[in-house]
């Protein structure tokens, strides 16, 4: 890829004539997933962690790395979203190195600072609900990212921001984990009627993990909630721990085949 390399390199010299940061912040781009697919509202939020730099002056560099073939720039406006071809990805993480892990401690500051701390009150842009907890594990920051996934208030607010399946892929991330293996299928239990009244998700899942004797869970089954919710006396829902893995919609045609995948 050594002439590919190159061109991108001399690219990033012709971009910083017309914005001398330009080459930066390009390089910033090094901290989403590979072959991602990112909101506009994520790539500029990050750059404004520079002083000085707004919104306006992140738009604009934008338009002109899409103008460049530097990034794919999709849609207009804040619905925009950009992908970064993968030889182009590579090249970004070839000039950072080691110094990769920096930004992504300071995309974390960034949001962090947004949200005082409490993620399950970051604002949506389409991603952070998405790609918080890769961004952590990314750090090493395993038990940070352990303790989102076992707090019903995050558990609800990215249900809401990226949908149930968004969430469930984190935990599919940690197989290992027994104590969230019981949550998991505590949402998966209760993924039809989340998916229809997400503002029952505290209550599926709680209902779904009652009676649980198990000091990890204590927070997530009686510590603060983001709505208000029905407490039952006794549990009403097929259990986390039980036989059944999960309830599937019926509809008014036959069954003709069913794959478990």
């Amino acid at each position: 890829h050594r002439n590919v390399y190159a061109a991108l390199s001399a690219s990033l010299d012709m971009l910083a004539r017309h914005d001398p940061a330009g080459p930066d912040r390009f390089l910033d781009l090094a901290v989403f997933p590979r072959g991602e697919r990112i909101p506009q509202q994520a790539v500029v939020h990050f750059w404004q962690r520079q002083e000085g730099y707004s919104a306006r002056a992140a738009r604009k560099l934008l338009t002109l790395l899409a103008r460049g073939s530097l990034v794919i720039l999709d849609g207009f406006g804040p619905d925009a979203h950009l992908k970064i071809h993968d030889l182009q990805h590579d090249f970004l993480r070839s000039r950072l190195g080691e110094r990769v892990s920096d930004l992504h401690a300071q995309f974390i500051v960034a949001y962090r600072n947004q949200c005082e701390g409490r993620w399950h009150e970051v604002s949506d842009d389409g991603y952070i609900y998405r790609r918080l907890l890769w961004h952590l594990m990314q750090l090493g920051r395993k038990d940070e990212a352990l303790a989102l996934l076992l707090d019903v208030r995050w558990l609800q607010s990215s249900t809401t921001a990226a949908g149930l399946l968004s969430l469930l892929r984190d935990f599919d991330s940690f197989p290992e984990d027994a104590d969230l293996r019981l949550v998991r299928d505590a949402l998966r239990l209760g993924a039809k009627g989340i998916a229809e009244r997400p503002g029952e998700l505290t209550a599926q899942v709680r209902n779904r993990l009652f009676g649980i004797n198990n000091p990890r869970l204590q927070s997530l089954l009686h510590g603060p909630s983001a709505d208000a919710w029905l407490r039952t006396l006794e549990p009403t829902l097929a259990q986390s721990s039980g036989p059944l893995l999960l309830s599937i919609q019926a509809h008014d045609g036959n069954v003709k085949g069913l794959a478990v995948i």
